[in-house]
């Protein structure tokens, strides 16, 4: 029991401290400071356990319900053992040749761990992940504080959380954006590499991976670029100087920064002092080293020098459709499969005919026809009926990059009046709403209160009825639009993408211009355009386009095939009636905006279209021969208009490229089925003549449906009968 003088006495202590605090303010704001930092720092200890509990708990329930939706990382796609990949194809002889070397993009030389030294890769692990051999994928301790440090910066910004692992997986899939999700779907790959690999595969991978700044993938690289030696040989100081880099590569580059560098240096050498991974003489003297920097990377025949690749459009497109067709049949990231294709050892057939490739690129590269301004660009697809893409040219002039942007597939422009057979007349041919000789009228619309459209000549129509063949052959505005009118935008704009699979077309396409004429918001691709008229061409059916026929791993295993997916587009009778329709387009004489393209002189048939916009920005053609389909675009990257009196610019440069590549094939025509027939039409009534009819032509229709037969001339035979209305040719 306490004595009475005692708790006097401490009633009296505690009444003069309060006494002297009332009267120091300095001391009880010294009080309250104290108060809150342990406050602080009790909630951040709190705070730290709760938050690694959740992160914990969280994760194990992720990883049990998720683990089979998570992306697998195999590092052995990212050994030297495979090698480079390779691009083949078949030359004329049905020999198999090498197209192209793939060697990958960044200077690695892959090093076995047992020939990296344990200072280089001690370095990494004092200064990347310091419990890198205790912990399963994931340091949780690092992961909770780095994690709070975002919330309430405990840390002044200076811890990281990812581990040597998670850093691995984040190089390999180039997944870095700082999400939730991402960081979840991080630490279930890390989780997972762990119990499939060792720690010393692990690391291994990493420090072949790593980047060290100055285009060094791995440590060998940047031990010849910065030092001059092969990494065994390098010293303590110099495996610190490499280490650091990684944290944040130009901030701690050696040559551009070497103060940064040497301070980071020197914190890396004290980490692994403390951790006993050396000795204090051994940190003593690495501090104190003179270091000296000696780059051999770029000497001749050294390993680590890239040898220049470059790749022909058709590659580039060969190369982005593998990677594609990779993450979507495995699921890869886009990382992933470009690591697989550049320098994964695989084996790519290309479907590509070496000499139509080569005619193509040297009439684009030395620009022999139609090229009349240096600045001018054109794309350039062709293709078999198959869906085989023989040839790609994505710009003019020389190529002189790879994996560049390529016009072919890349750029999307309006079409045109090439859009015309795709939307308005084959959708009227299909559903037996127009033949040959359907007669409409050469005459503007209002359209919001003003005549639309114009033809290529600058009026409104010649206020006369003209067959379709004829509208078709001389690109006639006015009947075009008049027939979007009649048939609706919606059905031929649902007709256009389902038929002739045109991804590229948008909501505000719904209209008449753009569904009419071709005037689109954006626009197509050549390589979209080519396979949509590859259709007129093959009966109706439209082929998927392919550009390989199978690709391999290094193990000889069939990875990806041709893809052969074929739809009906059209009836067969639809199809070759609109052959026929588009063959007078390009027929000698005809008076057809193409009659100056085709390959009569080779005893070739051929059928196709012209197109510009009314600015004349973009110009188009499309069209093709018994043997190939092309599209070709002109135009300026800047869109500003051509040089109108120059003609037809693709039409020139499609008539070159078809020339080219037919100049040693022999004569042929295309074979229609015995769907069609060729009849005498009135040139009166645009119906099948009868004996009466005394004005004739012939042109091709559907058994199926002909339109029906002139009944105008059988009233009034007798009379003098009425002449074909003149014709004026327009573009």
């Amino acid at each position: 029991m306490r004595s009475k003088n005692t708790q006097k006495f401490k009633l009296k202590t505690v009444s003069v401290i309060n006494d002297k605090f009332k009267t120091n303010k300095k001391a009880r704001r010294t009080l309250k400071t104290i108060g809150k930092i342990f406050s602080i720092a009790a909630i951040s200890m709190v705070a730290v356990m709760l938050l690694t509990v959740c992160i914990v708990a969280s994760a194990g329930i992720i990883y049990l319900n998720n683990y089979e939706n998570s992306e697998p990382i195999y590092l052995e796609d990212y050994t030297a053992g495979l090698g480079n990949s390779f691009i083949y194809a078949y030359d004329s002889n049905g020999n198999k040749i090498v197209v192209q070397e793939l060697q990958g993009e960044s200077n690695r030389v892959w090093t076995p761990i047992n020939e990296i030294p344990i200072n280089m890769q001690n370095a990494f692990i004092a200064i990347e992940d310091e419990r890198f051999y205790s912990h399963y994928g994931v340091d949780w301790k690092r992961t909770a504080g780095a994690f709070l440090n975002e919330v309430v910066n405990v840390y002044g910004n200076q811890q990281g959380g990812s581990t040597i692992t998670q850093q691995l997986i984040k190089n390999i899939t180039g997944e870095t954006q700082v999400t939730l999700e991402r960081k979840f779907n991080e630490i279930l790959q890390a989780l997972d590499l762990e119990r499939r690999y060792s720690k010393t595969q692990i690391l291994e991978v990493y420090l072949n991976e790593i980047y060290l700044s100055n285009n060094c993938d791995g440590v060998q690289s940047a031990a010849r670029k910065y030092f001059g030696k092969d990494v065994s040989e390098l010293n303590l100081a110099e495996c610190a100087t490499i280490a650091v880099i990684t944290n944040a590569p130009t901030y701690y580059d050696p040559l551009f920064n070497p103060q940064n560098n040497k301070d980071r240096q020197e914190y890396c050498l004290r980490k692994m002092l403390e951790l006993g991974m050396i000795s204090q003489q051994e940190h003593d003297e690495a501090v104190a080293y003179k270091l000296v920097f000696k780059d051999t990377s770029n000497e001749e025949n050294t390993e680590t020098k890239p040898k220049n690749q470059q790749f022909s459009y058709y590659t580039d497109y060969l190369i982005e459709t593998v990677i594609s067709d990779l993450m979507a049949e495995y699921g890869y990231s886009y990382n992933r499969a470009r690591q697989m294709v550049m320098g994964g050892g695989l084996s790519i057939i290309s479907a590509v005919d070496m000499e139509v490739q080569e005619k193509v690129e040297y009439i684009y590269e030395n620009k022999t026809a139609g090229f009349n301004d240096d600045k001018l660009q054109s794309a350039a697809v062709l293709m078999q009926y198959d869906g085989r893409i023989v040839g790609m040219v994505g710009g003019a002039g020389e190529k002189t990059d790879s994996l560049s942007f390529n016009r072919a597939v890349h750029s999307k422009r309006p079409p045109g009046s090439t859009m015309k057979p795709l939307s308005v007349y084959s959708y009227g041919i299909e559903n037996n709403l127009l033949t040959w000789s359907t007669l409409y009228l050469d005459k503007a619309i209002i359209l919001n209160g003003k005549q639309y459209p114009q033809n290529v000549d600058g009026t409104f129509g010649t206020n006369k009825m003209i067959t379709i063949q004829y509208a078709i052959a001389h690109s006639t505005n006015t009947v075009a639009v008049r027939l979007a009118q009649e048939l609706t935008v919606n059905k031929l704009f649902d007709f256009v993408q389902n038929t002739y699979h045109l991804t590229t077309l948008e909501e505000s396409d719904k209209a008449i211009s753009p569904i009419a004429l071709g005037g689109m918001t954006h626009g197509v691709k050549v390589l979209e355009m080519a396979a949509a008229y590859q259709v007129f061409g093959n009966g109706g059916i439209y082929n998927e386009p392919y550009c390989y026929y199978e690709v391999t791993d290094s193990d000889g295993k069939i990875l990806l095939s041709k893809k052969t997916n074929s739809a009906l587009a059209l009836s067969a009778d639809s199809a070759w009636v609109m052959n026929k329709l588009l063959q007078t387009v390009t027929k000698p004489g005809g008076g057809g905006t193409g009659q100056r393209y085709g390959l009569s002189a080779y005893g070739i048939e051929t059928f196709g279209k012209s197109g510009s916009t009314n600015d004349y920005c973009d110009v188009w053609f499309c069209g093709g021969s018994p043997y190939y389909v092309a599209a070709i675009w002109t135009g300026f990257d800047e869109s500003k208009p051509l040089n109108v009196y120059a003609g037809n610019t693709s039409g020139i440069i499609w008539g070159a490229v078809m020339k080219s590549v037919h100049s040693d094939l022999p004569a042929a025509s295309f074979t229609p089925s015995e769907s069609v027939v060729e009849l005498e039409y009135c040139t009166v009534s645009g119906l099948i003549a009868n004996e009466h009819c005394e004005s004739k032509e012939k042109g091709w229709y559907k058994i199926s449906y002909t339109g029906g037969q002139c009944t105008t001339c059988e009233q009034t035979f007798g009379e003098e009968p009425n002449t074909h209305p003149e014709e004026t040719p327009i573009e």
